[in-house]
């Protein structure tokens, strides 16, 4: 999505009329603090008061939800609202004044610029639920957080008199999932959105994903590569010898260092590996730096089918994922596994989806990550949740609906694994796609 879309962004925020206010539901909140400078001009943060649970009038019970604002462009009441969905991690307040489309786009249009952080991911849960039981994750939804945005847009034009101004919605990846739905549900709340690389219908257990980077982005000699690194791990964490080796080259990742004697630790420790090639083809790194000069994928596609010891290149090149990921818009650390926990748990419960499964067409990436497995996985993790099975979306989100929805706009890269189960072509004269071919 670029800048030269700017016609239809006119378009777009001159057809609907501004949202009804009205259709707000049972989540209205008021501030609990002063909103507070952290950056540059006019950018500014602070906390509202979130209900727990908006579907259940009897339970009162609220946490502090955080939120950032940057208006050092707006040109005021009537001019548009940009609001960024929240993502599946912490509020980045400096996310907001990022030279990127929505900054760059909202300076065209002198638009507020907002968004706030996604409940229980960050400082956004209640007291004492930093480290949530199973129990208590029951409440972090899509549709309580997209009551969470309702409502978010109430404050928002009530504390700045918003008057007739319009919103537009942005996110990718998950957060595009979001902007979607919320398009969709909640039509009188925007003027449209734009969700980038939005899986709205996860394929029940898909092996499309694996089998896509394979195919169309790494490519046969790269593939081969990986699957061959991928088979002396899966060979090495079978014994003890081979996982103590696997726990001294990926010092750090908490996957590693729990390779034990169990299967069920090989899958975690594979599904992690697999996440490595994921990031790579993901995301385009060349824009803040870690590969000036080609794509990443393509960059560590050529150290491994260049190198003799393809469980050693493959080594090096997590290294360089490991960059990737520090020099992020939301920078993310090395330590740890690449899958917050609480992003699992949706996987597991409403999402149900689990991209990183073996294709057995093409070997990539680890016979150990199949469907069942991921199903076991999940009833380990969240033992008394029933078994994930990938249909809840296509249940809240029908193709009818997505027709009948208009000022919807996709857009998908073409180096995105997920690429085959996102929109990539019109679904209606207002909701459409756009596909850059050589992005991720």
């Amino acid at each position: 999505m670029t800048i030269r879309h700017l016609a239809q962004w006119a378009v777009l925020l001159g057809l609907v009329a501004k949202y009804d206010s009205r259709a707000v539901g049972t989540g209205a909140r008021a501030p609990t603090r002063e909103l507070r400078p952290v950056g540059p001009g006019h950018l500014t943060e602070g906390w509202i008061e979130t209900r727990l649970d908006h579907f259940s009038p009897a339970d009162n019970r609220t946490f502090l939800q955080k939120i950032a604002v940057y208006d050092g462009q707006w040109k005021g009441p009537g001019s548009p609202i940009f609001l960024r969905m929240p993502v599946e991690a912490p509020l980045n307040p400096n996310k907001l004044v990022q030279h990127e489309t929505v900054y760059d786009t909202a300076e065209q249009f002198g638009a507020l610029i907002v968004s706030l952080e996604h409940r229980f991911y960050g400082q956004s849960h209640p007291q004492g639920w930093a480290n949530p039981t199973a129990e208590q994750l029951t409440y972090l939804t899509v549709e309580q957080s997209l009551e969470d945005i309702v409502a978010f847009q109430q404050y928002i034009t009530e504390q700045y008199a918003t008057g007739a101004s319009k919103w537009v919605t942005w996110g990718g990846s998950y957060p595009g999932m979001l902007a979607a739905y919320h398009r969709v549900k909640y039509p009188s709340m925007s003027a449209g959105a734009v969700a980038s690389s939005a899986i709205v219908h996860s394929e029940p257990f898909s092996t499309a994903p694996m089998h896509y980077a394979a195919t169309h982005v790494l490519g046969s000699e790269c593939t081969v590569a990986y699957v061959n690194a991928s088979r002396q791990m899966d060979s090495m964490v079978e014994t003890k010898s081979g996982r103590v080796r696997l726990r001294s080259l990926f010092s750090g990742y908490s996957s590693a260092a729990a390779l034990s004697d169990d299967p069920a630790s090989w899958y975690e420790f594979m599904s992690d590996m697999a996440g490595f090639i994921a990031y790579s083809c993901g995301y385009n790194y060349a824009v803040v730096g870690a590969y000036p000069w080609k794509f990443p994928a393509f960059a560590m596609c050529d150290v491994m089918t260049a190198a003799s010891d393809k469980l050693d290149a493959f080594v090096s090149q997590t290294a360089q994922v490991c960059k990737f990921r520090q020099q992020m818009p939301y920078p993310m650390a090395c330590s740890g596994d690449l899958l917050p926990r609480r992003f699992f748990y949706q996987m597991c419960t409403e999402l149900g989806y689990a991209g990183l499964l073996y294709d057995n067409r093409t070997g990539f990436f680890s016979p150990r990550l199949t469907a069942e497995a991921f199903v076991a996985h999940c009833q380990r993790q969240f033992p008394n949740i029933a078994p994930p099975n990938g249909t809840w979306s296509e249940s809240y989100i029908t193709e009818a609906d997505l027709k009948g929805s208009s000022n919807l706009i996709f857009s998908s890269g073409g180096y995105d694994p997920d690429f085959p189960l996102q929109p990539t072509s019109n679904i209606s004269d207002t909701v459409t796609a756009i596909v850059v071919p050589k992005a991720g």
